[in-house]
């Protein structure tokens, strides 16, 4: 498939699948909530601890409802074969909420080569840079995280502050050197990321200012010519 395909796919899988992730949450919260009560009640009445197994059907029908489709996952393995700006939303996004060890392989080896030529915040979706933040964790692969970082400084305002500097800590509190040197290219890029927080603050600020002007010229326009 071109990659034109690939990302159709790609859009139309993810839209499925976070519909389903969203009403079996619900389903989930209801559900569990229902059966601790239950079994709480029942262990208070009996006597006995509680038997919290009968939530397990649950996390199952969690599991299966957040599968990967055959589709998807060709699309997704396609998508990182090509390294693409335009594609690494969709793998950050299926890393992040796949328990599945063949899919987060294919998505960690694509996002390596993709994350560097993410230019803009826009190149993910609101939900995906939420979840691209994830991404500095020790519990990822140094090269993934690297590239993560990179990207960072290349996009990130004020949202990446407070993750930057939970890694810093995280990575410097690890006994491997690799981890220490990570932690500190991410103390060393929350300069460049509070200043481009800072100029965003300023331009929208300037933005409201612009705005609030034009409308009073043009209630002064109107109230000249009455």
């Amino acid at each position: 498939m071109t990659q034109s395909e690939l990302l159709s796919v790609l859009v139309a899988e993810n839209g499925k699948r976070r519909e389903n992730r969203k009403w079996i949450f619900g389903i989930m919260a209801v559900g569990v909530t229902l059966l601790i009560f239950l079994e709480v009640f029942n262990a208070v009445r009996k006597g006995q601890a509680p038997d919290l197994g009968a939530i397990a059907p649950l996390l199952v029908l969690f599991g299966a409802g957040a599968a990967f489709t055959t589709q998807h996952r060709q699309a997704l393995s396609g998508i990182s074969q090509l390294a693409t700006r335009e594609g690494a939303g969709f793998l950050v996004e299926a890393l992040v909420t796949t328990d599945e060890r063949d899919v987060s392989e294919i998505c960690a080896s694509g996002l390596i080569k993709a994350l560097p030529l993410v230019e803009s915040p826009d190149d993910l979706d609101d939900f995906q840079r939420g979840l691209f933040y994830r991404l500095f964790s020790v519990n990822y692969s140094p090269e993934l995280v690297a590239a993560a970082l990179e990207c960072a400084k290349s996009i990130s305002g004020a949202e990446g502050i407070v993750p930057l500097e939970k890694f810093y800590r995280a990575a410097n509190s690890q006994k491997d050197a690799i981890w220490h040197r990570l932690g500190n290219r991410a103390q060393q890029i929350l300069p460049d990321v509070r200043i481009r927080a800072a100029r965003r603050i300023i331009e929208a600020r300037l933005g409201e200012a612009s705005e609030a002007f034009k409308q009073e010229a043009m209630r002064a326009d109107v109230s000249v010519h009455n």
